[in-house]
């Protein structure tokens, strides 16, 4: 039986996972308090953010050392990554993990000072396990667009916290316009009638705003912010069996019905006029036969042929 190379590269990588979270004491605890899924999840915006970057301790610089912060990193981040895939908060939840990792792997990998660590712990199998993890990780991350999160320095992009600001106003106005959790299996969409009109202006917001990111990033946008949006959406149409233009319908019939008779009112109008203008013409003949039986008349009588 032949066994893939990828395969056994899988397979050592979710050992050496498998091992870290049972035997390593001194790991470090991310966030991973995620409430019960429910179908509000994605429209409620329960983030879990990242503290920031946090500042590696270098002063104990050995091999051993940096390498187990690595592997306690590693672990963080793949616990983090996990409890955040539904709804997807990846960028925004694990930000800090990856990068204490990626900053780690770059000291094993660049650092003069820790040549024989990288040769021991990179360099010397033909599966080389901690760059194929670490590859992983960037993949994941890249194929998410996390960067497109975060500026340069490592803040939260303006459009990003625009963004979250208005699905935030979105859930209050969805929240305090709908007496019952309008978020339990309970709920029936004929009762989000008032939703879709009282939180029309905050989901039009949303969804423009979007829009404007999208086209102006040619589509290059974070997956946390994408995946909120598709979810926003489909909530709004499904779930509150909503549209976009949900409004008050009252001006929309008048005009329809007004636009619906005008076609009658149209025939009514030729009708009408077409009867009179037929009327006048029916008169104009009989006074024009009579002019003429008249004018026969008088030219009959005055002929110097006509016998007394």
């Amino acid at each position: 039986m032949v066994i893939s190379t990828s395969g056994i590269r899988f397979s050592c990588t979710l050992l050496v996972l498998t091992i870290q979270l049972i035997f390593l004491n001194d790991v470090g605890k991310c966030n991973t308090s995620v409430p019960a899924e429910s179908p509000n999840e994605d429209v409620e915006f329960k983030l879990h953010y990242g503290d920031g970057i946090s500042k590696v301790d270098y002063s104990n610089t050995s091999c051993e050392s940096i390498y187990q912060k690595y592997l306690t990193a590693v672990v963080n981040f793949t616990q983090c990554e996990i409890h955040h895939v539904r709804p997807f908060r990846l960028c925004l939840a694990c930000k800090t993990q990856y990068q204490v990792a990626e900053d780690l792997y770059l000291q094993l990998n660049s650092n003069p000072d820790l040549d024989e660590c990288k040769i021991k712990y990179m360099m010397s199998d033909k599966v080389q396990i901690i760059p194929t993890v670490q590859t992983n990780m960037d993949k994941i991350w890249r194929t998410s667009h996390c960067h497109r999160c975060y500026s340069q320095n490592g803040t939260m992009r303006g459009k990003v916290s625009e963004f979250l600001n208005l699905a935030k106003k979105l859930n209050v106005c969805i929240n305090a316009t709908v007496e019952e959790d309008p978020w339990s299996h309970s709920y029936s969409a004929k009762n989000s009638s008032d939703v879709c009109i009282q939180c029309r202006d905050q989901y039009v917001a949303l969804n423009a705003d979007f829009n404007t990111m999208y086209n102006n990033d040619a589509g290059d946008v974070c997956m946390d912010i994408m995946n909120m949006m598709n979810y926003t959406r489909i909530h709004w149409s499904l779930h509150f069996n909503c549209t976009a233009g949900s409004y008050d319908s009252t001006p929309v019939i008048i005009v329809s019905c007004f636009v619906a008779c005008t076609p009658i009112l149209f025939y009514v109008y030729l009708r009408i006029t077409g009867k009179v203008r037929r009327a006048k013409l029916f008169k104009h003949k009989r006074l024009t036969s009579s002019t003429d039986a008249s004018s026969g008349s008088h030219s009959t009588a005055g002929s110097p042929n006509s016998t007394n």
